[in-house]
């Protein structure tokens, strides 16, 4: 049997390649790029290759299944990983210890969901950010105006088009007179 273990880096990467008909291991250390990535696998053609949870893991299992080569994605958050405690802990060793747990069938994994329930999940968690984003903007706006004395209506009544009319002349008064300080905002709908 022969297994990839690859020790994803953002990069480069360590491949180790285990084979049980031989005695010692093969390293390289290669681009971790789609096409180098791909070009590896068709070569070696591995029985399992096996990676580690990460930001390329996707593109990489994505890359092994259309081979047609099963891929492993390890959970180095599960006890059996506790080992990476060590001092001298190196990218050999990571891809060594990924393709010897493999073999041995003791690797703790996850499942990779497909490619389009990750990208519906990245942009997801991009709505997310954005949103708090946005949240904490208005907050700043509404802080700023407690500090001169002004009030918004509470929740979505203060971004109404009149009440967001009403800030931008608030700001434009407030920049031509510079009444207490209060710095002018450009407020956008």
């Amino acid at each position: 049997m022969k297994i990839v273990g690859i020790d994803l880096g953002k990069f480069k990467s360590v491949v180790c390649e285990l084979n049980t008909d031989e005695t010692k291991p093969q390293y390289d250390t290669i681009s971790t790029t789609p096409s180098v990535i791909c070009a590896l696998l068709e070569k070696r053609r591995p029985d399992r290759v096996v990676i580690e949870i990460g930001s390329q893991a996707g593109w990489v299992c994505d890359t092994a299944e259309s081979l047609q080569l099963p891929c492993q994605v390890a959970n180095t958050n599960h006890e059996t990983w506790q080992w990476r405690k060590t001092r001298s802990k190196t990218d050999r060793q990571d891809a060594l210890c990924l393709a010897k747990l493999s073999l041995l069938e003791e690797l703790p994994t996850v499942h990779m969901p497909s490619a389009k329930v990750r990208q519906k999940r990245s942009f997801i968690a991009y709505r997310q950010k954005l949103v708090q984003r946005q949240t904490r903007i208005k907050n700043g706006i509404r802080a700023l105006l407690d500090r001169q004395g002004l009030r918004l209506p509470a929740g979505k009544s203060g971004w109404t088009r009149a009440m967001c009319q009403e800030l931008r002349e608030i700001a434009q008064r407030s920049g031509r007179s510079g009444r207490n300080g209060f710095v002018a905002l450009s407020i956008v709908d």
